[in-house]
């Protein structure tokens, strides 16, 4: 398949999930737009320009005799040849004496290791002498090139990075919304219980009542009469008072510490989430709704993501508390129930706890669904929403 532009042919390997190592992703781009460079030297290069390598004297001396910038590999012309192009010792490259085995016995040799910049600066500030059959100028175009595949390498990995967080979220939010659904349904199915059980109740009080009158009946009609009136007048009290008393105890529910009188006042808590590379940052608010709705606001502005979407929770101090201490508790069962002796520091490296603050990074002892699940489960077991009592 052919592609237009480099950032379409990027979207299309991060749309469909593929996942490309450099060496590949350099030779479908050099194919794809790049296919008059000849690259036969690329794995040379590529791995001359690790990231590791960035700074170090990890290229030999050789290197500038196989890519034409030096013709002889005497020392003192090797020295000569980086002064002529402005290279600095201990700077750019270091001198190294190695002791080599020959068939005479051992002897010293010299070796110039240079930076990976160097040797660049080395290639671009080369020309091809006359006889000389290698062309720096060339390969200084060649490296040129592998740079910016390698920044586009860059790009492709963000990109793919930020796909497979966005889908996790995604997931999270997903979960977090059957959940949300599963406790309405918990809780609309515990009031009918309770409807049914008061009407259940009013109704074996009327039963015996209409018995009780139903039996003076057989006995005196006129006094029935009177006696079915004043049952009618007596349920219609009866009612009334009970609306009374529900509309008090409810108002009695919400005026609690943890249940203030304005519904709006109830904690509720949102869970945020940041990932960068230090890591998934999760941000744990509680408050009142209009306060939890603000913060959301600031935290969308600064590129946090949402775990948790806003839910009522009575016991939001709780929460934050109980997620920290659910957290300590289970490290130190994975430090406990490891024969890894090095396990508490890596653990405790790559997992940051305070009051509002959790900082979980990759590890192979806590993962991020478990850090998911204690929060979930923490959310369950301090669930306490406002109801008649």
């Amino acid at each position: 398949m052919k592609f237009d532009t480099i950032s379409a042919y990027i979207d299309h390997i991060v749309d469909t999930n593929r996942e490309i190592v450099l060496h590949d992703f350099v030779k479908e781009l050099h194919d794809q737009f790049y296919d008059e460079i000849d690259i036969e030297c690329m794995d040379d290069f590529l791995e001359i320009d690790k990231e590791e390598n960035e700074g170090q004297f990890v290229v030999h001396h050789q290197k500038l005799i196989d890519y034409g910038v030096a013709t002889s590999e005497r020392s003192s012309a090797i020295k000569d040849r980086l002064t002529s192009l402005g290279l600095e010792q201990d700077t750019d490259y270091l001198l190294q004496d190695v002791l080599q085995q020959v068939s005479s016995g051992a002897k010293h040799t010299k070796v110039y290791m240079l930076t990976p910049e160097a040797f660049f600066l080395a290639l671009q500030r080369s020309q091809r002498r006359k006889n000389q059959t290698k062309d720096p100028a060339i390969y200084a175009k060649y490296f040129q090139f592998l740079q910016k595949v390698v920044k586009y390498y860059d790009k492709y990995q963000i990109k793919r990075i930020d796909k497979i967080s966005t889908s996790r979220l995604t997931c999270i939010n997903d979960l977090n919304t059957k959940m949300d659904r599963m406790n309405e349904l918990a809780e609309e199915a515990k009031l009918r219980d309770e409807e049914a059980k008061l009407r259940d109740a009013e109704q074996n009080v009327k039963i015996d009542k209409l018995l009780a009158f139903g039996k003076k009946a057989s006995e005196d009609n006129d006094d029935l009469k009177i006696e079915l009136s004043q049952l009618n007048i007596t349920a219609q009290l009866t009612e009334q008072k009970l609306t009374v008393v529900s509309k008090q105890l409810e108002a009695k529910s919400y005026t609690s510490t943890k249940n203030p009188q304005d519904k709006k006042d109830v904690h509720h808590v949102l869970v945020m989430c940041k990932e960068d590379k230090d890591g998934h940052h999760f941000k744990m608010i509680s408050g009142q709704l209009k306060y939890v709705k603000g913060r959301k606001t600031l935290f969308l502005k600064s590129k946090y993501k949402v775990a948790f979407d806003i839910f009522y929770n009575a016991n939001g101090i709780d929460f934050r508390t109980n997620v920290c201490d659910r957290l300590n508790k289970y490290i130190d069962r994975c430090i406990q129930n490891s024969d890894d002796r090095n396990a508490s520091k890596i653990i405790r490296k790559t997992i940051k706890i305070s009051r509002i603050d959790i900082t979980w990074k990759p590890n192979h002892y806590i993962s991020l669904t478990d850090v998911l699940d204690i929060m979930k489960a923490i959310n369950i077991e301090t669930q306490t929403p406002p109801r008649l009592v």
